[in-house]
């Protein structure tokens, strides 16, 4: 992510698959994404940006989740995926 500036939402996306895939590839099976609630609101902003999808079968961004990781509330500037 960005040093020294608040990383954008595809920033913060690419860095929970990033720990996602890490948790994957070592035999766990992540479940939620602990991250400040200033940056859970950007990747939802984010989403809104982007419109509706085609095919909604492949959204990999909820309201309350991403890739499948439910998002939880968290006061540390930054993003643990577990």
């Amino acid at each position: 992510m960005t040093t020294g500036a608040e990383p954008r939402a595809e920033e913060l996306i690419a860095e929970i698959f990033r720990q996602k895939r890490l948790l994957e590839a070592a035999g766990a099976v992540p479940s939620r994404v602990r991250l400040p609630l200033i940056w859970i609101r950007r990747i939802r902003v984010y989403r809104l940006l982007l419109g509706p999808l085609p095919d909604a079968e492949f959204d990999y961004l909820q309201t309350n989740s991403l890739f499948g990781l439910e998002f939880v509330l968290d006061n540390l500037e930054k993003i643990i995926v577990e």
